[in-house]
């Protein structure tokens, strides 16, 4: 067998280097040089947006117009009171990167910070936000220093910042996020249950666990029969979980009432027997979505009551409907 000879082997291994930098030269200058900035995305989403969208950490530092903030920053350091202090911060206004992501956020009212480890922040009203652009930003500088990712034992690449002057009522700290990784819209309504005489104790809960809370008994596309005494009688397909579930979740203690109403701002409903509540469990619902969409808050509010009709028949099943749903109001049944 003939020996390669050592000038070939040469020249091949010139020419596979030659090959290689003609590749890793221009991804340098194209690629890495012109996109120096590490992986890290800024997630927007929730249940109200249409599509998710991630803005990176490049668009951010490169695209959108940074500026330099001193914020009040507060929080607690011991049981009798907390630190204030003026941190300096550059970053983005959360408004402005709301605008630049062009998230469709739906009916969402709200918004919280999120990190990478699911911890998530107070949260903020986006009348606030839009309004208060310059005391509520997304930022990567802080004290002057570029925020840093785990290679150099750093808490991530972005981080929230809240001027203390938004909510006197909140530490800042319960806005600053370190490792901050997404954007999540909300909405923020509670429902009360109370009862001036009934209820020792008032209770609330969020829309948020309505909607997503797994130890509330829910009912996803089911069919209620709904009527308008002389006018309608059709089946609707709702989601939404059973009041008896939000009663023991909230383990409100409604003493001897034998009875709810269901109130909205300006409307009290009918009077629901707590016995159907507890025994028809799956016809007493909470309502948030209506043939598999959201309600809209314009016309409904955030969420309704429904009852079956098949228990208050010889009443119209619109006479325990409550749009706009604020409160359970515990009372006697007669």
């Amino acid at each position: 067998m003939a020996k390669p000879k050592p000038q070939l082997i040469f020249g091949v291994v010139i020419g596979t280097l030659v090959v290689a930098a003609g590749v890793l030269v221009p991804w340098y200058f194209f690629v890495y040089k012109n996109n120096p900035y590490p992986t890290w995305d800024l997630e927007f989403f929730g249940d109200t947006v249409v599509q998710s969208v991630n803005v990176t950490y490049g668009d951010i530092r490169d695209k959108l117009v940074a500026f330099d903030y001193s914020f009040n920053y507060t929080r607690w350091w011991s049981p009798d009171g907390y630190l204030s202090e003026i941190r300096n911060y550059t970053g983005i206004p959360l408004w402005d990167l709301i605008e630049y992501s062009g998230v469709n956020y739906g009916s969402a009212n709200a918004l919280r910070f999120v990190a990478a480890d699911d911890y998530t922040s107070a949260i903020l009203s986006l009348d606030v936000v839009e309004n208060n652009k310059s005391l509520i930003i997304v930022c990567y500088e802080e004290e002057g220093e570029l925020l840093t990712g785990p290679e150099d034992a750093g808490d991530g690449y972005l981080m929230s910042a809240v001027n203390y002057s938004i909510n006197e009522n909140i530490k800042s700290s319960q806005y600053t996020l370190k490792w901050l990784i997404g954007i999540e819209f909300l909405v923020d309504w509670d429902v009360t249950l109370f009862g001036d005489t009934y209820v020792e104790e008032n209770k609330t809960i969020s829309y948020y666990d309505i909607v997503h809370s797994p130890e509330l008994d829910r009912y996803e596309n089911v069919l209620i029969n709904y009527t308008k005494l002389g006018i309608s009688s059709e089946l609707l397909n709702v989601s939404g979980v059973s009041l008896w579930s939000i009663i023991q979740y909230t383990e409100v203690n409604y003493t001897t009432a034998s009875g709810v109403n269901f109130t909205a701002s300006d409307w009290n409903s009918y009077t629901v027997s707590l016995d159907w509540v507890e025994n028809n469990a799956s016809k007493v619902l909470i309502v948030y979505a209506l043939n598999g969409e959201l309600l809209n808050p314009d016309s409904d509010g955030f969420l309704i009551s429904l009852v079956d009709y098949t228990l208050t028949v010889g009443t119209s099943s619109s006479k325990f409907k409550a749009k706009f749903l604020s409160g359970i109001e515990f009372t006697m049944f007669l």
